[in-house]
């Protein structure tokens, strides 16, 4: 199993920049975004991979305490949400990028999961 160590969201955050398509600069009035698009996805997909956060709000949690000095002006919770479901499109069109259906190999698990218990199986009913 792999380990991640902390300082490989960085490279994390160098792919996801990659792949995402570049923001448009901001149009006409409004304050200029905080984050971008492809730190929130980061952060997103961290979580989803590392962190296991159960909710949006441990999530904005964990970068406010653990990750202040790479995003010093991170937004306040009701506006990291808001951002985070507007960013979930461009997660989605991430995974549509790394799902390639025609792809030449295919991964398939095959980890035995225990269903239930056998209570009764040697039973007669």
């Amino acid at each position: 199993m792999l380990s991640f160590e902390f300082h490989h969201i960085v490279d994390l955050y160098v792919w996801v920049d990659e792949l995402l398509p570049r923001q448009l600069p901001a149009g006409t009035g409004g304050r200029p975004p905080v984050l971008r698009d492809s730190e929130l996805v980061t952060l997103l997909v961290w979580n989803a991979v590392v962190l296991h956060q159960k909710t949006m709000k441990n999530l904005h949690e964990f970068a406010r305490l653990c990750l202040d000095r790479e995003f010093p002006r991170l937004l306040k919770y009701s506006a990291f949400v808001d951002a985070c479901h507007r960013v979930t499109p461009l997660m989605f069109a991430l995974l549509q990028q790394l799902l390639v259906i025609d792809a030449p190999i295919k991964y398939v698990d095959s980890t035995m999961l225990p269903v239930c218990t056998l209570k009764r199986a040697k039973s007669t009913v």
